[in-house]
């Protein structure tokens, strides 16, 4: 599945859930990749808050890595092409977009899927049309479900935000690239 959204619209933090849910649920590891390891922690420090609201305290917790009482495990890696491998189970690639050497990623990480039967979730604001998020977004397969959420639809179930002060901010140009609309 392939999300073009809005920024900071909360995709971070249902990463957060939709990964325990893989973990527990699915039975599967689960392996985030953002635009920064930086970015990957703050999906993780969503995780451990979502724990906490479960009342479900992780086996290990450290650096990148949470392990559940099921022996499944969540972790964050690295963006560096060259050591993003070695992994299984379910994949994420966080604001795909702005991940620098792209395609790189990709093939060294989505390989993890393959002996677990898992699947490979991308999300991103969109940054040019020729970088591999939106080669895949804009394509003609059928195999991915395509999902576009835009500022409107996150302000229609709920979501607080002023958008006539955020028009202010940006001029038309840069509103629409940080907050596109349906295609």
């Amino acid at each position: 599945r392939i999300a073009n959204k809005s920024r900071q619209i909360g995709f971070s933090y249902t990463i957060g859930l939709d990964a325990i849910s893989g973990a527990l649920i699915r039975e599967r590891n689960q392996v985030i990749v953002s635009a920064s390891i930086l970015n990957a922690e703050i999906v993780m420090n969503y995780i451990r808050e979502h724990l906490e609201n479960i009342d479900l305290l992780p086996s290990v917790d450290k650096a990148g890595y949470i392990e559940l009482p099921n022996g499944k495990h969540i972790r964050v890696c690295s963006t560096n092409w060259r050591t993003a491998r070695g992994f299984n189970g379910d994949v994420y690639l966080d604001e795909f977009a702005f991940t620098i050497r792209d395609k790189e990623i990709w093939r060294a990480i989505v390989p993890s899927i393959t002996a677990v039967g898992g699947r490979v979730t991308i999300t991103s604001t969109p940054k040019s049309r020729i970088d591999k998020f939106w080669q895949i977004y804009s394509g003609k397969s059928t195999k991915w479900s395509k999902h576009c959420v835009t500022i409107h639809d996150a302000i229609a179930d709920g979501f607080p935000v002023d958008i006539e002060e955020l028009r202010e901010l940006f001029d038309p140009e840069e509103f629409l690239l940080y907050y596109p609309l349906k295609q």
